[in-house]
Parts: structure tokens; C-alpha cells; sequence
């Protein structure tokens, strides 16, 4: 594995083990603006490092499929197929997923995180 893909794991492990102790992420900078650069440099590196995560992933599973392109990543895994990608007018991530219906996600830069804006769960930890 390379490196960015042990910082990402580190992320989540470290984000598990705060969750599981009831610390909760939380975002107080909700009217600070967030500069458009800053989002896309932002979610652009959050798209292309869940890209990796899921083809390593993929790698070993048959029924995984993954494609990103303009700023949109599809992956399916078996049946169920899911869609994260960019809305710059609200700069956010947004997750369409067969399971939990559509997600979307804030940048909260205090937790280093993007924040579920109904009930503010990490997109990394979903």
C-alpha cells in the first residue's frame, strides 16, 4: 500500500476510535466561507483518494466497479450501484446510494471532515 493510502486508513481508524468513544466531529465554522479554490482543491483530493481506496478494493473482489471522471466517482458493488461527486454552486460532496438515499456533505475544516448536513456523520466513516 502506499502512503496515502495508510494516511487514509490512519484517518479512519482515528476517526472510529473517536466515535466509539463519543466524541463526535463538530463544526462550528458553518457561516465561514469556504474560498471556491479551496473546495475544489479539497474535493478533488477527497474524490481521488476514496478512488483509490475503492480500486485497491476492487483489486480483490470481482463484483466491485470503479470509474471517475469529471468529477464524478461511480462504483457499484454487486448489484448496488452508488454516486459521489461535486456540487460546486453549494460546495459540497454529494453521495446517491442505494442504501441510505441521497447523502450530502460540508467541508468542515475544525474536524477535517466532510459532515452529513442532516446528522452530521463523516462521509469516511458511512
Amino acid at each position: 500500500l502506499n502512503s496515502k493510502s495508510h494516511r487514509m486508513r490512519a484517518l479512519h481508524l482515528a476517526r472510529r476510535l473517536a466515535i466509539s468513544r463519543g466524541l463526535r466531529p463538530l463544526c462550528s465554522e458553518t457561516t465561514v466561507p469556504l474560498p471556491l479554490e479551496v473546495y475544489h482543491r479539497l474535493s478533488e483530493h477527497t474524490l481521488q483518494n476514496i478512488q483509490e481506496v475503492l480500486e485497491e478494493f476492487a483489486d480483490t473482489k470481482r463484483d466491485v466497479e470503479v470509474d471517475y471522471a469529471a468529477d464524478v466517482l461511480s462504483f457499484s458493488v454487486g448489484e448496488h450501484a452508488f454516486v459521489l461527486n461535486k456540487q460546486t454552486p453549494n460546495k459540497q460532496l454529494w453521495l446517491s446510494s442505494p442504501v441510505r438515499g441521497p447523502l450530502r456533505y460540508d467541508l468542515c475544516i475544525s474536524a477535517a471532515a466532510w459532515l452529513n448536513t442532516r446528522d452530521k456523520h463523516d462521509l469516511l466513516l458511512a
